[in-house]
């Protein structure tokens, strides 16, 4: 029982965060031009260093992919309430879709597999490239944005970071560009939104203020 909730919690957190992003009032970089595709020299499959999921980028989407195959205790789905294995797959009231499983003697391998649109360029997303940097602008209303950056690194690797409204962030977000508290009815601040000019997005970008992400490796086809 104890492996299954284990499970569901990893998998919670793979797909969902519990910090909020630094909201923007326009795509990145300004007044930029928005592009159409990927150079063909981002294109490919990479892996994910920390999860081995594999992010797929193709001509206008970001798509990544988890393949996680978790070991369990035969002995603990037998006893365990509201779990079930029957026809080669493994039913959990914890778990929404069921998980196709191998048996190994005791040990009960479950695979569980996932694929998520990361990035799709349309009106909602828009893609920008400045210097080598490839900006990720997702619109949530009007005059939100969260906006991540994708660039390689000299070791070959590629990273996708973002700004996370954390209290560090904040105060060296202040001391390069204003920050807009947004309050509720009660008065309670419950959004944090900027709007940089270029020579202050070049700032942050010196500051290395996008530093929270993923890294990847791309692999050979």
């Amino acid at each position: 029982m104890r492996y299954l909730k284990l499970m569901g919690l990893a998998f919670f957190f793979l797909l969902s965060s519990c910090v909020s992003d630094m909201n923007f009032g326009e795509p990145q970089p300004k007044n930029d031009r928005d592009e159409r595709k990927f150079k063909n020299k981002f294109q490919g499959k990479y892996l994910c260093l920390a999860d081995s999921s594999i992010l797929t980028i193709g001509n206008k989407t970001l798509i990544q992919e988890w393949n996680i195959k978790v070991h369990l205790a035969k002995s603990f789905i037998d006893s365990a309430e509201g779990h079930d294995l029957k026809d080669g797959l493994l039913y959990s009231k914890g778990i929404e879709t069921p998980l196709p499983v191998d048996i190994m003697g005791d040990t009960v391998v479950a695979t569980w597999q996932h694929e998520k649109e990361i990035f799709n360029i349309s009106e909602e997303q828009v893609l920008r490239h400045y210097k080598g940097i490839y900006f990720l602008n997702y619109k949530h209303a009007d005059q939100e944005w969260t906006v991540k950056i994708m660039k390689t690194g000299k070791d070959g690797t590629l990273s996708i970071k973002r700004i996370y409204g954390g209290d560090e962030e904040i105060e060296e977000l202040q001391k390069l560009t204003e920050v807009e508290e947004i309050a509720d009815e009660k008065g309670k601040v419950v959004n944090l939104k900027i709007q940089p000019t270029r020579k202050e997005l070049k700032g942050i970008l010196a500051a290395d203020l996008f530093k929270e992400g993923t890294i990847f490796k791309k692999l050979k086809e």
